[in-house]
């Protein structure tokens, strides 16, 4: 809540849960009931993530493209429509 009234939180991010206790039970529509109830997104279950395993997943992701995560003016990652910043974050490290 905090994050969205400071405005941190871009229209086209995705939020992802991970693990048994993020996806057990009800919790994914308890979830999604509180998502939709702040209108933080026009259709909700596009820009949701739930995942039994968020390191395995989040290593083969990492695997693929190191640091991919994010855009360039949205660095914070799980941003969509971007292409890939490693790039320019190894052209900063230099």
């Amino acid at each position: 809540d905090v994050a969205i009234e400071k405005g941190m939180v871009p229209p086209n991010s995705s939020i992802g849960f991970t693990g048994r206790a993020a996806i057990s039970g009800r919790k994914p529509e308890y979830i999604l009931a509180g998502i939709t109830d702040r209108n933080l997104y026009e259709k909700p279950n596009d820009h949701l993530v739930f995942v039994d395993d968020g390191l395995a997943r989040g290593a083969a992701l990492m695997g693929r493209c190191m640091n991919s995560l994010g855009k360039p003016k949205a660095p914070l990652g799980g941003v969509r429509g971007g292409g890939c910043i490693m790039s320019r974050r190894i052209k900063i490290g230099k």
